[in-house]
């Protein structure tokens, strides 16, 4: 526990005489403004008034610092309203008001500036360490908001560090680092625990493919991830696995989604070729070889792979947007028009292929076909704020649509 009944009395303890007295003479003072205020009850003018609801307010403030331990903004919002029950105080005469002017004495002025200028310095200095305080406790709450919302570590622990930046003596931020450290640890741990699970699966039975698909998927999810050495990893246990089953095309295939990776897509093309040797309708190496195709400019090879993707797999939107994205390059507007409306009947809200299908039909002039797709976007993509400005060209009779623009909106 850090505290005990409340503020007050632990700071009795904790500070010691200081704070007895500190404590005393405010408490002391405060009932000093309950008996002058007692003794002009019989006046009901408006500063007596005003004067009753601070001297109660200052009162309710100090019982709960002894009866409780507030935050650091209602401890603020106390010192605050003391602050102004002192100047309600002296406007209305309850309090006298005292002048102390520094001696003309040479010695004795200098001895009160000196002392005056300590005074003030020592309440800048406590009042900067106060806000201080108040900043890092809300970063150290705000990663504590971060963390339970998104269960996101790192922004989480971004917060906490720059409140340690803010105040390196907030022992609760120190400890909100030290949770936060555990959780990464913990899921350094999962990880650690599973690459051990796919190294023993291994180690019992090292010519079955499947474990060293299953050890290689790791490392390549790993690698997808920047870390550093599991991309030879992956490569490395991919190639066992074709070893040990030397027809299947998988591995050549993930092999393949390495090269692309590191963007080398002269060997990514080369291991896909590689694998559909093996299977010539392998649907995903037919998808990344027509990708690689359209991105050198080779439509007729890319159109011939895309195409046979949609014969294979004919209920995969994303096959059926890819062939329209590469006739729409090709300009084959017709050819786009229904590619791109299959993928739209297989998922209607399909907003990439709906902007292409409205670029298609305008290419097509098809106006009228073009501002209907095109309002289907706007209305999946309200943000946009240029879908409006293409579908008043449209609405004009104009094509917004430059010829080689296949850009869609993300959806």
């Amino acid at each position: 526990f850090y505290s005990g009944v409340g503020f007050i009395p632990t700071s009795f303890v904790t500070v010691g005489l200081l704070g007895v007295v500190a404590w005393g003479a405010v408490i002391l003072a405060l009932l000093m403004s309950v008996l002058s205020l007692m003794r002009r009850r019989a006046e009901s003018s408006k500063a007596n008034v005003t004067l009753s609801l601070l001297v109660g307010a200052a009162v309710y403030l100090t019982a709960y610092h002894v009866l409780y331990v507030p935050g650091p903004a209602l401890s603020a919002l106390t010192f605050m309203f003391f602050g102004f029950l002192v100047a309600g105080e002296l406007l209305t005469g309850s309090v006298r008001e005292r002048v102390w002017a520094p001696s003309l004495d040479p010695w004795k002025y200098y001895v009160s500036v000196g002392v005056l200028t300590v005074f003030a310095l020592l309440i800048l200095f406590g009042g900067l360490q106060f806000a201080r305080t108040l900043v890092s406790g809300m970063l150290v709450n705000r990663s504590v908001t971060i963390y339970n919302s998104t269960q996101n570590i790192e922004n989480a622990s971004r917060s906490v560090n720059t409140a340690l930046k803010v105040l390196p003596a907030n022992d609760r931020a120190h400890r909100a680092a030290i949770e936060l450290g555990l959780l990464q640890l913990k899921q350094l741990i999962i990880l650690t625990s599973t690459i051990q699970h796919g190294l023993t699966a291994v180690s019992i039975e090292s010519t079955n493919y499947q474990n060293w698909l299953s050890l290689a998927r790791l490392y390549g999810e790993l690698a997808g991830v920047g870390v550093e050495g599991a991309e030879e990893r992956a490569r490395s246990a991919y190639e066992e696995a074709r070893k040990s089953s030397t027809t299947n095309p998988y591995p050549l295939l993930a092999l393949a989604q390495l090269d692309l990776l590191k963007k080398d897509e002269s060997s990514a093309r080369a291991n896909l070729l590689s694998a559909l040797e093996l299977k010539p309708n392998l649907a995903m190496a037919l998808f990344l070889l027509s990708q690689i195709d359209a991105r050198a400019g080779n439509l007729a090879e890319a159109a011939k792979s895309a195409e046979e993707v949609v014969r294979v797999v004919p209920e995969d939107p994303l096959g059926w947007y890819n062939l329209g994205t590469i006739y729409y390059v090709s300009g084959k507007y017709e050819n786009s028009t229904a590619a791109l409306g299959r993928a739209v009947g297989l998922k209607n809200d399909y907003a990439n292929a709906l902007f292409l299908l409205s670029a298609s039909y305008a290419a097509l002039e098809r106006f009228d076909d073009a501002r209907t797709a095109l309002r289907e976007v706007i209305a999946l993509n309200p943000s946009v704020t240029s879908l409006p400005e293409m579908l008043a060209r449209l609405e004009k009779g104009e094509n917004p649509f430059a010829p080689s623009d296949n850009n869609a909106v993300d959806q």
